[in-house]
Parts: C-alpha cells; structure tokens; sequence
C-alpha cells in the first residue's frame, strides 16, 4: 500500500490537535495574567491600605 500524501482523516486529526493545543495554551497564559493581575491589584490595595494608615498617624489629633 503506497501512503497517500493528503490524507483527509489524519489532516482534520491533526488540526483538531492543533486547535486544542492552541486554546490550552491560550487558557494557560490568560490564568496566568490573570493571577498577575490579581496579584498587582492585590498588592497595590494593600500599599494604598499601608500608606493611608501611615498619612492617619501622621496627622496631628
């Protein structure tokens, strides 16, 4: 049996792979960002939370 060259099935197999590697990684990254985007915004309320307090204890009573 020669191998044909465009097989229809192994195609459509192969870029069925392709697109579920695709979103996997897409999904990865953006889980990713978003975990940094959390984390920033995280950290930047807990900066804004510090340096409030520290503006209150500055003030004279």
């Amino acid at each position: 049996m020669v191998p044909k060259t465009h097989d229809p099935t192994m195609h459509a197999r192969f870029a069925r792979f392709v697109s579920i590697a695709l979103c996997v990684s897409f999904l990865r990254l953006s889980s990713m960002q978003n975990q940094r985007l959390h984390y920033m915004t995280v950290h930047g309320m807990q900066q804004q939370l510090q340096s409030s307090v520290l503006m209150h204890e500055h003030l004279p009573p």
